[in-house]
C-alpha cells in the first residue's frame, strides 16, 4: 500500500482481478455441479446487467444530452474562448436541425460547415468583443469558394458589424448573423 489505507492503482487493479477470477472460478464450479446459489447468482447479474443498460439508455442518455445541451446565456456565450464558441454553435446548429462539420484548423476561412436539405453553408464564428471587420467576411467568402458551399454566414456574439463588413457581405451575398440573431436562436433552439 502506498498511504496508509489507500492502495495503488495498480493494486486496486491486481486485487480486482484477483477477487473477479476467484469468483467466475466459484461460479464455474457452482454450475457444474448445479447448485442452486450459482443459478441464482447468474440470474440476479443477468438482471443486473438488464436493468443497469435500461437505466442508462432511459435514464443517464437524457442527463448527459440535457447537459450536453445547456442552454447558454449571452454572457456565459461572452466568456468563451472560440474554440468554445465554435463547438457551441456546433450544438446550436444541430439542434436546428442541421449536419455539422467541424473544419481542419487551417479551415480556409470556414469554422463550420453547415448542411440542411442538401444546402451546405460555410460558417465563420466570430466570438468578439468589438464590432466584427471586413477580414471575416473576406475569409468565409473564400472558404465558401473552397468547401463549394451554396451559402456563406458570420456569426458573431457582438452587437454589430462595421460599415465595410456589411457593404462586402452585401455584395458578396454573405449572411451576416449579429447578437440578436443569436440569441434568438439561443432562446428558440437551446
Amino acid at each position: 500500500m502506498s498511504k496508509k489505507g489507500s492502495w495503488t492503482k495498480e493494486e486496486t487493479l491486481i486485487y480486482g482481478l484477483t477477487a473477479l477470477f476467484v469468483a467466475v472460478a466459484l461460479l464455474w464450479y457452482g454450475l457444474q455441479e448445479r447448485r442452486w446459489w450459482a443459478i441464482l447468482i447468474v440470474v440476479v447479474l443477468v438482471l443486473g446487467i438488464i436493468a443497469a443498460s435500461a437505466y442508462f439508455f432511459f435514464v443517464m442518455k437524457k442527463k448527459i444530452t440535457r447537459k450536453e445541451h445547456k442552454v447558454a446565456k449571452m454572457s456565459d456565450i461572452d466568456k468563451m474562448n472560440g474554440v468554445e464558441f465554435e463547438d457551441y454553435l456546433s450544438v446550436l446548429f444541430t439542434k436546428m436541425g442541421y449536419k455539422v462539420n467541424n473544419t481542419p484548423h487551417t479551415d480556409q476561412g470556414a469554422d463550420l460547415l453547415i448542411k440542411k436539405n442538401e444546402k451546405k453553408v460555410a460558417v465563420q464564428a466570430k466570438r468578439y468583443s468589438t464590432p466584427v471587420g471586413n477580414a471575416a467576411v473576406q475569409e468565409v467568402v473564400a472558404a465558401q469558394r473552397y468547401y463549394k458551399a451554396d451559402e456563406a454566414w458570420v456569426v458573431t456574439n457582438f452587437e454589430r458589424f462595421t460599415v465595410k463588413a456589411i457593404a462586402l457581405a452585401k455584395k458578396s451575398d454573405v449572411k451576416l448573423i449579429d447578437r440578436d440573431t443569436l440569441a434568438r436562436w439561443n432562446n428558440r433552439y437551446l
